[in-house]
């Protein structure tokens, strides 16, 4: 009987010990899935073969050989101003260099194109994620040294392709990933086109797997430039253009000497040259630019198409497709559309009831591509932030919602921004919705938005934007120093190193040239 009560008191002790550290670390042995976004990884022509040629993205070699085939035409055109004949030689040459890129009507890749898929977990790719200290890859990076790599899976796809096909792929991963971790849930993260991904997952196979959904900079509700381009509007606007420059510069100083350097360009009279000559090449090229090249090689992605956003996309659809010839890709394109895409609330809303957690995470004040007349709507270089914030009003880039401006629903709380930009309100879910300033498209450094991203994927319960002082739903990202700052009541935008320069250069050449002239006078008068 003492042998017996021994055995089970030991029992009783060794449980005690036990069940409180596995319940402390609960969360974190819950497997990290990250859906990767578009251009991660290349895509390969006859990948895995002898003949294996890496196709996207472009080689220094094409690029050389299309600027070669480029130079006769242009400088043709130049002297003769005949668009026909520069189309005629241009536009095969362009079709050529992304030939091995197309898919056919229907939307399916013409040719034999693959990516790298990591079908087994992280610890059995450390090449992809070491050493990298930001994007997919620095989230992979961060995500091992927390959870350990057997505990972090990532989906590559090809980017061209159906999001409603990579949701299958999705789905067999999560389950794989239940079976091998011997779990009934992972924490399921997407970035930029992995959000159309990872909502056509949550269309098709529901939510029950997924613990916590963080949505993570993604194009879940459309791409304006995108759209735009496909309605048939292309445009380059000199001032989106500059911005753009100057965003390439993150941090103080580079980005002092891009603001001088597209300063000096601008008041040179060079970036009304370059943009005037695009836009008329633009103009001169006329549908055949489209007709030409543009449908021909990307207006039959399916994958690019599940970017236009709802409100644009009957109008793009009209414009780029034949109702006939591409019947099956527009069943395709309108299932994601009319089905994922519109009703992506309906889905989430799900999810919630479903017992998942979901956090929305973007980025504002940076500057789109400036391929539009729209340009100048806020983004965080490659998405809208009204789209990926699931809703926001977004004042333009530069400017505010304006002073007494009142949030469009009231709804106890406040969710304007500090610096006047935002007004988050109006989102899917204004209090599962964070936002950071001045970072651009998934730039999450391993470090402190690493560590905000991890600290929604541990979330035992629903996390709102008000319940840690640290992590705000608006905070301001500092690229020197590689933080995250909390944006209070009490925030003040200071000017840019360049911008102080420039008022400094302002305020005291009236002062120089009034000294100048009081001399000169006093020469004149006195003297002379």
């Amino acid at each position: 009987m003492k042998k017996i009560i021994s055995v089970f008191l030991c029992a009783v002790m060794i449980f005690a010990l036990a069940a409180p550290s596995y319940a402390a670390n609960e969360s974190e042995n819950v497997p990290f899935v990250l859906v990767t976004g578009m251009n991660v990884l290349p895509l390969y022509k006859d990948g895995g073969t002898e003949t294996s040629q890496k196709i996207w993205p472009m080689t220094g070699s094409s690029v050389a050989s299309l600027a070669a085939k480029l130079v006769l035409p242009l400088t043709r055109l130049a002297l003769t101003k005949d668009y026909a004949a520069f189309n005629k030689s241009v536009l095969p040459a362009l079709c050529d260099t992304f030939d091995y890129m197309r898919c056919d009507e229907n939307g399916d890749s013409v040719y034999d194109v693959s990516t790298p898929l990591f079908p087994e977990s992280m610890a059995q790719y450390p090449e992809l994620y070491t050493g990298e200290e930001k994007d997919e890859q620095g989230i992979l990076n961060a995500a091992c040294q927390k959870y350990g790599a057997e505990n972090v899976y990532f989906l590559n796809y090809d980017w061209r392709l159906d999001p409603l096909e990579h949701a299958d792929s999705l789905n067999d991963m999560i389950e794989y990933v239940k079976k091998d971790r011997g779990c009934d849930k992972v924490n399921l993260a997407c970035c930029s086109m992995g959000g159309t991904v990872t909502m056509s997952y949550l269309y098709k196979y529901g939510s029950a797997s997924v613990k916590n959904l963080l949505i993570l900079s993604t194009a879940f509700q459309g791409v304006t430039a995108v759209g735009d381009m496909f309605g048939g509007e292309l445009y380059v606007d000199k001032d989106s253009a500059l911005r753009r420059v100057i965003n390439l510069g993150k941090g103080d100083l580079k980005e002092f000497i891009f603001e001088a350097l597209t300063y000096a360009i601008d008041k040179a009279g060079l970036a009304d040259w370059v943009c005037d000559l695009a836009n008329g090449l633009i103009e001169g090229m006329g549908d055949e630019l489209y007709n030409g090249f543009l449908k021909e090689v990307f207006g039959t992605m399916p994958g690019i198409w599940d970017l236009v956003a709802a409100e644009d996309y009957e109008n793009a659809k009209a414009y780029m497709l034949d109702s006939e010839k591409n019947a099956l890709l527009i069943k395709r394109t309108d299932e994601y559309i009319y089905s994922v895409q519109t009703k992506a609330k309906d889905i989430l809303d799900g999810a919630k009831q479903g017992g998942s957690n979901v956090y929305i995470v973007c980025q504002y004040n940076m500057q789109a591509l400036p391929v539009s007349h729209n340009s100048a709507l806020n983004n965080d270089l490659l998405i809208d932030t009204k789209f990926a914030s699931g809703g926001a009003i977004c004042a333009d880039l530069g400017k505010t919602l304006g002073d007494g401006y009142v949030q469009a629903i009231d709804d106890s709380h406040n969710h304007l921004s500090p610096d006047g930009v935002i007004d988050a309100s109006t989102c899917m879910y204004p209090e599962n919705t964070w936002f950071i300033k001045d970072q651009a498209h998934v730039d999450y450094n391993v470090g402190e938005t690493t560590d905000f991203i991890f600290t929604l994927a541990d979330s035992e319960k629903q996390l709102t934007v008000f319940d840690n002082e640290n992590y705000t739903q608006f905070m301001k990202y500092d690229y020197d120093e590689n933080t995250l700052t909390a944006m209070t009541s009490s925030y003040v935008e200071n000017p840019s190193a360049f911008e102080t320069l420039v008022s400094v250069i302002n305020y005291i050449c009236p002062i120089i040239k009034s000294a100048i002239i009081k001399i000169l006078d006093f020469i004149i008068s006195e003297v002379l």
